[in-house]
């Protein structure tokens, strides 16, 4: 996951995004950084991250956010006060797309575009906030299917098109099917896939597999 840079997990639901998102905290920690998780979800289980995937609750700052605005405010804030640290630091956004504008959330208005227009003004000051902290942004984000479209790709992802111009490596992650233990499911097989990258060679893949006791294992691939 690249410093100063935004990357972007985006994937259809239990492909293994947050979790992903997670273990990379838990790296982050565990080389004495700074982790920050921004759950716009409200659904992050606590005990299961420090009990399953070792994610020192103590160590990571959990943030609940309320809108696109709000947490925007909130990513600036926090970049600022690490300008020019030398301390590795990660920020985890899970999910973008869960995380209204305000206008739609005060009943202001009911359109998609109020999303990708938050996105379009605040990604370019907030990018180079990121590159004076050194900080790495992940942007969990999901997938929306395209009405009526026969052929070519069926899906996109939500929030805009600003999104796919700022992030550097966007990792679309896949899940396979499903790893059983006679007539139990023990785990899923997965697979991430590079759509875009500047920082190494695109259109390459990676197969895992999650384990239900003890997240992506080490010896997936």
């Amino acid at each position: 996951i690249p410093s100063g840079l935004i990357a972007e997990f985006v994937g259809d639901f239990s492909t293994g995004k947050s979790l992903l998102g997670l273990q990379v905290c838990r790296e982050c920690i565990n080389s004495n950084g700074v982790a920050i998780y921004i759950d716009s979800e409200n659904s992050m289980n606590k005990s299961w991250a420090s009990d399953v995937l070792k994610v020192d609750p103590k160590q990571l700052i959990y943030f609940v956010a309320a809108d696109l605005e709000d947490t925007y405010a909130f990513l600036k804030n926090a970049l600022k006060s690490m300008k020019g640290s030398s301390i590795p630091s990660i920020v985890v956004w899970d999910s973008l797309a869960a995380t209204p504008p305000a206008s739609i959330k005060n009943e202001e208005g009911s359109t998609m575009a109020a999303a990708a227009r938050v996105n379009s003004q605040q990604l370019p000051t907030l990018l180079n906030d990121l590159r004076a902290s050194n900080t790495a942004l992940v942007l969990i984000n999901q997938l929306r299917s395209k009405i009526g479209v026969l052929f070519g790709q069926k899906w996109d992802s939500y929030g805009g098109r600003a999104l796919k111009f700022y992030s550097s490596l966007r990792i679309h992650i896949i899940r396979k099917g499903k790893v059983s233990s006679g007539k139990s499911a023990v785990g899923t097989k997965g697979r991430a896939e590079i759509i875009k990258s500047r920082i190494c060679r695109p259109f390459t893949y990676l197969d895992f597999t999650i384990d239900f006791e003890q997240g992506i294992t080490p010896w997936s691939g």
